[in-house]
C-alpha cells in the first residue's frame, strides 16, 4: 500500500467508523418552577477509561456520548438547594459492543421527586423473528400487521403490556430511514399471556395502527425478557421530603422493512 493511500485512510477511517459508533443518549429535564431558581446541579457520565462528560441540567437538554469501549459507564447526578440541601444519585450501566446497540438515559428532577431511567437497547435473539403480514388502509385496526415468532428459549414480553407487541414505523426514502412514529398507545387492554417459546402473535404500530401511503417503511419494536415495563422506574427511596425513582431495563430491538403498494388501496374482490 502506497503512502498517499495510507494518508487518506488515516484521515477518513475515523470518520467512517464514527458513522457506526454506538451512543449513550442522555436527556435531562429540570422542573421550571420556583424551586429551580438558584438550583445548583452536577450531572455527568464517567466512561470506563475515567473520562467525564458533563450534562447540562439548568434546563431541558440532551447529550450524546460515544460508546467507544466495553465496561461500566457511571451516571452521576447531584442537586442542591438551600431549602433541601444536597441530593445525589449514581447508577452504573454495562456496555458490551457485541450485544448492546445503544443506551438511553432519561433524568427528570423536580421539587418533590427525581426520576432516572436507563434503557439498554440490545441486539435481538436470532430465534425471535418479525415478518410483515398485511395492511388494511381503513378500519379500527388499520395495520400494518406483522407476525412475531418466538423460537428462542426465553419467554418474550411486550414493551407496554406483557402480551402485546406494539412498535413504531418510519419511512425509507432513497435508502435513508426517517424518524420513527410510535402511533397511539392504549394500555387499557385485557390481560394477555406473553409470547412463550414456539409461539407466534400479531404485532402492530401502536395499539391501533397508523395511516400509511405507498412506499418503503421500517417497523421497529422492543421486547423484553422480564415482565416489567421498559419505560417505568421503581421507587428507590423515600426520605419523607423527596422520592427517587430509578431503574435499568434491557429492551431487545427488532426491525422489519416492508412495502406498502398502490394495490393495497384497491377494493378487494370477493370470490365468485
Amino acid at each position: 500500500m502506497n503512502r498517499s493511500l495510507i494518508a487518506i485512510l488515516l484521515v477518513w477511517w475515523p470518520l467512517l467508523l464514527g458513522a457506526q459508533v454506538k451512543t449513550l443518549d442522555f436527556s435531562c429535564e429540570v422542573s421550571g418552577s420556583e424551586f429551580s431558581r438558584g438550583l445548583k446541579s452536577d450531572v455527568y457520565v464517567v466512561s470506563p477509561d475515567g473520562s467525564k462528560t458533563v450534562v447540562s441540567s439548568q434546563k431541558e437538554s440532551k447529550k450524546t456520548i460515544p460508546l467507544t469501549e466495553d465496561g461500566c459507564y457511571k451516571v452521576f447526578c447531584a442537586f442542591e438547594t438551600k431549602e433541601y440541601g444536597l441530593d445525589t444519585l449514581s447508577k452504573e450501566v454495562f456496555f458490551c459492543n457485541k450485544e448492546v446497540i445503544g443506551i438511553k438515559v432519561q433524568l427528570k428532577y423536580g421539587k418533590d421527586s427525581g426520576f432516572l431511567l436507563i434503557q439498554r437497547i440490545m441486539e435481538p435473539d436470532p430465534g425471535v423473528e418479525l415478518v410483515y403480514s398485511t395492511f388494511f388502509p381503513q378500519g379500527y385496526y388499520r395495520g400494518p400487521f406483522f407476525t412475531i415468532t418466538n423460537n428462542s428459549q426465553d419467554t418474550v414480553y411486550g414493551r407496554y403490556l406483557s402480551g402485546y407487541f406494539w412498535g413504531e414505523v418510519a419511512r425509507i426514502q432513497d435508502g435513508v430511514c426517517g424518524e420513527f412514529r410510535p402511533g397511539t398507545i392504549d394500555t387499557n387492554f385485557v390481560e394477555k399471556d406473553p409470547l412463550f417459546p414456539g409461539e407466534s402473535t400479531d404485532a402492530l404500530v401502536g395499539s391501533f395502527g397508523v395511516r400509511l401511503y405507498p412506499g418503503m417503511y421500517r417497523f421497529k419494536l422492543f421486547y423484553q425478557k422480564k415482565p416489567t415495563s421498559f419505560d417505568s422506574a421503581s421507587l428507590l427511596y423515600d426520605n419523607g421530603r423527596r422520592k427517587w425513582y430509578c431503574s435499568v431495563h434491557d429492551g431487545y430491538q427488532i426491525t422489519c422493512d416492508f412495502e406498502i403498494k398502490e394495490s393495497d388501496f384497491s377494493p378487494k374482490m370477493g370470490n365468485n
